[in-house]
C-alpha cells in the first residue's frame, strides 16, 4: 500500500493533519529530561543527606551517558524499523518507574549509580530522537517549525523543573522529590501518547496489519555508512558534543553556581528557570529561522550565545547577570538542538534518520554527563565554579566555528509528490 508523505500538501495541511504531534513530542521530551533539571536543584540535599561529594553525585549523568553511547544507536535502529510509537509507550513506562527509583537509593554510592543506570537505560527509549522521528515524518515544509516545538519540551522541563523539584525537597525530601516527579509525569503523559501519538508508521500499521518492516529503500537519502563518514557528519556530532558538554555543565549547576554567588535558594531557582523560558523561545525561535535562513547560521549563532555566559556569571554576583547568563544557556541549548534535528535530513535525507540522530544524540547524551561530572570534580578540588566557567567559552566558540563552516543546507533530498512510503 500507498501513503502520501507530507510534501505532497502545504503548510496549512501539514499542520491540519499532524498539529497533534508536535504537542505530544514536547510533552515527552518534556519528561525525558527530569533527570537532567532536577539534579543541580536536588544536589545540595543530596550531599547533605548522604555525605556524597558533588562529583559522586554528578557520576549519575556519566553513566546516562556510558549507556546512551552504547545504546543509541540500537534505539535508533528500532525507531528506524518499529516507529516512535511503538518505542516510546514502553520507554514513558520504564523510565519515569526508574526516576523514581532515584528515591530509594540506599547511603553507598553503588546503589546511585546502579539507580542511574537504569535512567539511562530507559532514557534511550524516550530522548528527543524518538519525538523527533515521528515530527520529522510528518512534516516537509515547515520541518523548522514543528521540530523547534516539539523540542521545546527541553525548556519546559528546565523551567519547571528545578523550582518543582525545590519545593517538593522542602516538603518531602529529596527522595521523596524523586518518586513523587517519576510517579506524576507518568500518571500526566502515558495516556495522552498512548491515545493519540500516531505518526506515519503507525498509519500504515493499523491499516496493514502485517508485522513486516517498512522498506525504507524507497525513501530519500544517502547510505548510513556514506553519512557517518562525510565531513559535515563529523562536524555537526563534534559540534553536539562539545556545546552540550558546556551547556549540560552549566544547566546542571547552575543552581549552586549562583547560590555560590550569594542568592538564597528560593531566588536561585528562580533565575535558574531563565534557562527554561528562554530555551522555550530558543526552540521556536529556531524553528522559526531554520525555515527561512541558512541552518548552519542558526547553528553559529546559537553556540555564540553559549559564549557570553561565562563572563556574565563572572563580572557580577546579581541576580540580574545570573538571568542573563540563564537566558543564554537556555537560548544556545534551544536553538542548537533543533539545528541538528533540522540538518540531519537536509544534509543526509530521511532514510536513515533515527539512526543518524540517534548517534548524534548519543554524543549529547555524553556531553551531558561529561560536563556535570567535570564541573563537580572541579569545584571539589577548587572549591569554586571559576574554571568550569572559563572552560565553557572555548567549548561554545568551537562549536560556533563547527556550524558556520558546513556549508550550504540546502535541500539534497526533496520528496517528489508521488514519492510514497511502501511496505515490503
Amino acid at each position: 500500500m500507498e501513503l502520501q508523505p507530507p510534501s505532497s500538501g502545504s503548510v496549512r495541511s501539514e499542520w491540519a493533519r499532524s498539529w497533534y504531534i508536535p504537542l505530544l513530542s514536547t510533552l515527552g521530551i518534556a519528561v525525558s529530561v527530569m533527570h537532567t533539571y532536577t539534579l543541580g536543584a536536588l544536589m545540595p540535599a543530596i550531599h547533605n543527606g548522604t555525605g556524597w561529594t558533588r562529583s559522586q553525585i554528578s557520576t549519575g549523568p556519566i553513566v546516562v551517558s556510558i549507556t546512551g553511547i552504547l545504546l543509541a544507536p540500537l534505539a535508533g535502529a528500532a525507531i528506524d524499523r518499529f516507529g516512535s510509537r511503538r518505542v516510546a509507550l514502553p520507554g514513558l513506562v520504564l523510565y519515569c518507574l526508574a526516576f523514581s527509583g532515584l528515591g530509594f537509593t540506599g547511603p553507598k554510592t553503588i546503589s546511585w549509580i546502579i539507580g542511574w543506570t537504569l535512567v539511562g537505560i530507559s532514557f534511550v527509549l524516550v530522548n528527543p530522537t524518538v519525538w523527533t522521528a515521528a515530527v520529522v515524518a510528518e512534516f516537509d515544509r515547515s520541518r523548522g517549525k514543528a521540530v523547534g516545538l516539539a523540542l521545546a519540551g527541553t525548556g519546559v522541563g528546565s523551567m519547571c523543573l528545578p523550582y518543582l523539584s525545590t519545593v517538593l525537597q522542602e516538603h518531602y525530601g529529596w527522595r521523596g522529590a524523586y518518586r513523587f516527579l517519576g510517579v506524576g509525569a507518568l500518571v500526566i503523559s502515558f495516556p495522552l501518547i498512548w491515545l493519540f501519538f500516531r505518526g506515519t508508521q503507525d498509519r500504515l500499521r493499523k491499516s496493514s496489519p502485517a508485522s513486516a518492516p517498512l522498506d525504507r529503500s524507497t525513501l530519500p537519502g544517502v547510505p548510513a555508512r556514506e553519512a557517518f563518514l562525510s565531513r559535515r557528519y563529523i562536524q555537526m556530532a563534534s559540534a553536539a558534543f562539545f556545546a552540550a558538554t558546556a551547556g549540560a555543565a552549566m544547566a546542571v549547576h547552575f543552581v549552586p553556581v549562583v547560590r555560590a554567588n550569594g542568592l538564597s535558594a528560593h531566588t536561585a531557582a528562580g533565575v535558574a528557570a531563565g534557562i527554561g523560558f528562554s530555551s522555550v523561545a530558543g526552540r521556536l525561535l529556531g524553528g522559526l529561522l531554520l525555515d527561512r535562513a541558512s541552518g548552519p547560521l542558526v547553528g553559529f549563532v546559537a553556540c555564540a550565545c553559549g559564549v557570553l555566559v561565562a563572563p556574565a556569571l563572572l563580572l557580577s554576583h546579581g541576580a540580574g547577570f545570573g538571568l542573563f547568563a540563564a537566558c543564554m544557556v537556555g537560548l544556545s541549548a534551544g536553538m542548537e538542538i533543533s539545528v541538528l534535528a533540522y540538518l540531519v535530513p537536509r544534509y543526509f535525507g530521511v532514510r536513515h534518520y533515527g539512526l543518524l540522530f540517534a548517534v548524534i544524540n548519543g554524543l549529547v547524551i555524553i556531553g551531558l554527563g561529561v560536563g556535570p561530572y567535570s564541573a563537580g570534580y572541579l569545584f571539589d578540588h577548587s572549591g569554586n565554579y571559576r574554571m568550569t566557567l572559563l572552560l565553557t567559552a572555548p567549548l561554545y566558540a568551537i562549536s560556533a566555528v563547527l556550524f558556520a563552516t558546513l556549508g550550504n543546507s540546502a535541500e539534497r533530498f526533496p520528496a517528489p509528490a508521488s514519492m510514497g512510503i511502501h511496505r515490503r
